[in-house]
């Protein structure tokens, strides 16, 4: 499939059949995309999670696992240089872990739905770099991986769940929102 850029050119699209935009986030106002995009991951990921507990392959999990060796380096980064590059870096391969989860659902409607999901993610929402994000990260993905490969649905569930929380106050935190996605500055 074909993707026209008007004044930019043709480019092959990355995902054919995905809709740009499916959700609408360019249309809604801050305060209700941050709402609705936490509600949406903290409804959905965990769900994916269970899934690929149970039916990732090995290669799968293993590919996981390489994902979050790059995660780690990216942070080692981060905390030696903390630039806006290894930001990028880790948010990059906090996308591609969380991606490779909906992959290893091994249900493509989901995967496709993920993906709409995690590009309207990434064009509308800053990285996240605080040092709780990072440590959640660097915790959460790795129970995670370990609940893949012992098969505990209700681990991968669980921890999912709770690495979403854990993010999503961080975040608001960051940007002097609560977590109902009120203006804290407005409060003050």
């Amino acid at each position: 499939m074909l993707e026209i850029r008007r004044g930019v050119g043709t480019f092959v699209k990355e995902h054919p059949g995905i809709v740009d935009d499916p959700f609408g986030a360019k249309y809604m106002e801050n305060e209700k995309f941050t709402q609705d995009m936490w509600e949406i991951a903290s409804f959905f990921e965990p769900q994916l999670a269970g899934l690929a507990a149970s039916r990732a392959t090995s290669e799968q999990i293993s590919e996981l696992e390489n994902v979050q060796e790059s995660f780690k380096k990216a942070a080692e980064l981060y905390y030696k240089e903390k630039s806006e590059y290894s930001v990028n870096l880790m948010f990059e391969y906090d996308g591609l872990f969380h991606s490779s989860i909906a992959k290893m659902s091994g249900n493509t409607i989901f995967e496709n739905m993920y993906i709409s999901y995690i590009d309207m993610v990434n064009a509308n929402v800053k990285p996240v770099h605080g040092i709780y994000v990072i440590d959640s990260n660097l915790k959460y993905h790795d129970l995670i991986i370990k609940d893949m490969k012992e098969r505990d649905i209700k681990g991968a569930k669980h921890h999912m769940r709770t690495h979403n929380y854990a993010v999503r106050d961080s975040w608001y935190e960051e940007n002097g929102m609560d977590v109902q996605g009120s203006d804290k500055k407005k409060d003050e």
